[in-house]
């Protein structure tokens, strides 16, 4: 569809707009041509005013009833209003005075396509290439298909031939990269491109997307090269920056990197990222302080930045400043309230801090989320070490490492030694015999080694009787 607010039409459509409202509006008579009508449709479309395009198709064909462009328009309203029965009765009359018209094809096709039937509309788009005025266009929505069918051989194949068409059009290029990254062919890639490059070599995206695709094989000299070329070709090329400090960061070449990033940032381009990562270089620079003002910046930016707050987080804690850590980590966790790395780090400071019933509330909580993780539990039974004894807490332990990890020999040993230390005898007792039925019965008696005075116990002693130590 035209787009009226980007070409040399703009001011004649204006105009032609308030004199067709102005006359709406006074009951005129004046004589709009079929031209003009197609105009004043088109525009109310662009601007998905369909009320107001119904209307003005509803005049148009009072005027000139048999006009399939004005037919078209009403289709594609139709369309636009979730009347597809309605709207296919009108393109399947246009189709059949004017089997050729590229545009009813493409208009059943996105029909086909928003109902699910994917390969209906690859056919539709087919039919619609011989006499399209932009081939790319429907080459392009013919790759959109396949790709929904995670056919990328067949959507690659589609945008080879869009590029042919239109060879500069950049959106085509990074659609074929992504196509190429999808099927894992990097090569492939690399040869497309430099291909592609040696016919026009000004081109700043092919550059880009020839960088993206080094860094996936891990061609990291040619990946800079290719993102240089990119800059010098377009100074305004954010992306190139951004990714060139990227690949630089992730070869500790720290400080080239800043200069990338701040590059990047300077085109505005991705700022609270490149901010973060800045803050990410000062780190491994050692320069924390500078590292924290870095990340600060990118969560007054945008305060939704979770990664950031937890990054502060770890600083303040490297620093022993821990109401900052915590206050920081916090942050990102109600952010990220399921991110098990933000809790168990919070979980250990608590630890640290003998914050204990704070810490047990996490382990709790990350048990909760990842219940077949074994961490979570063991911080939850050393925690619970230095809490007062709750037998209802006890008892919830026992049932979950049951029924999470019930062959766990470590989970058991230390919830057999918790129940002890906490005078749960009957318990551990319980839990005792169930741990050394476990496949690794000697692994599991070596946990109790460190508690000599839990030796004593009758049933332990037995099993070490019936259960000798290996050499």
């Amino acid at each position: 569809m035209r787009n009226f607010f980007e070409n040399e039409e703009e001011s004649h459509v204006k105009e032609l707009i308030n004199r067709y409202e102005s006359n709406l509006k006074n009951n005129g008579g004046y004589f709009f041509d079929v031209d003009e009508y197609e105009d004043i449709i088109s525009y109310y479309l662009f601007n998905n005013k369909l009320t107001r395009a119904s209307k003005a198709i509803s005049l148009a064909i009072g005027i000139y009833p048999g006009n399939t462009e004005i037919l078209l328009k009403k289709a594609v309203v139709l369309m636009n209003q979730n009347r597809n029965v309605d709207a296919l009765k009108i393109l399947h009359h246009i189709l059949h005075i004017d089997p050729g018209n590229s545009d009813a094809h493409l208009t059943v096709g996105d029909i086909h396509s928003r109902e699910g039937r994917h390969e209906s509309a690859i056919l539709s788009f087919k039919r619609a290439i011989r006499n399209a005025e932009e081939p790319e266009e429907v080459h392009a929505s013919i790759a959109l298909e396949y790709e929904t069918l995670n056919d990328y051989p067949n959507a690659l194949k589609h945008l080879k031939e869009a590029l042919k068409s239109a060879p500069k059009k950049d959106k085509i290029l990074y659609d074929i990269a992504f196509c190429y990254e999808i099927l894992e062919q990097f090569e492939e890639a690399v040869s497309f491109f430099n291909r592609y490059i040696n016919n026009h070599p000004y081109s700043a995206v092919a550059w880009f997307n020839l960088g993206n695709i080094y860094v996936s094989i891990n061609q990291i000299k040619d990946a800079i090269e290719a993102y240089d070329f990119s800059t010098i070709i377009d100074d305004s090329f954010a992306a190139s920056y951004h990714n060139k400090a990227l690949v630089l960061m992730d070869t500790h070449q720290y400080k080239e990197a800043i200069t990338n990033f701040e590059e990047a940032i300077l085109r505005e381009y991705l700022e609270p990222m490149g901010l973060y990562y800045i803050g990410d270089c000062y780190r491994q620079l050692g320069a924390h302080k500078t590292a924290i003002r870095y990340y600060e910046k990118a969560t007054t930016q945008d305060p939704n930045l979770a990664e950031a707050w937890f990054a502060t987080g770890m600083l303040y804690e490297e620093a022993k400043n821990y109401p900052q850590a915590i206050a920081n980590i916090q942050k990102a966790i109600e952010i990220e309230e399921y991110n098990t790395d933000f809790l168990y780090y919070l979980a250990e400071i608590y630890h640290e801090m003998a914050m204990y019933p704070e810490a047990a509330e996490v382990f709790n909580k990350l048990i909760t989320i990842t219940p077949e993780e074994e961490d979570a539990w063991l911080g939850l039974l050393e925690v619970q070490r230095f809490l007062p004894p709750d037998v209802k807490s006890l008892h919830n332990l026992i049932e979950g490492i049951k029924y999470h990890h019930a062959n766990d020999h470590l989970l058991l040993a230390k919830l057999t030694i918790l129940a002890y230390l906490k005078g749960f005898t009957k318990e551990a007792s319980e839990i005792f015999l169930l741990g050394s039925s476990t496949s690794e019965p000697l692994l599991f008696m070596l946990q109790f080694d460190e508690y000599p005075i839990l030796l004593k116990d009758p049933i332990i002693k037995k099993f070490i009787n019936t259960h000798p130590k290996r050499s």
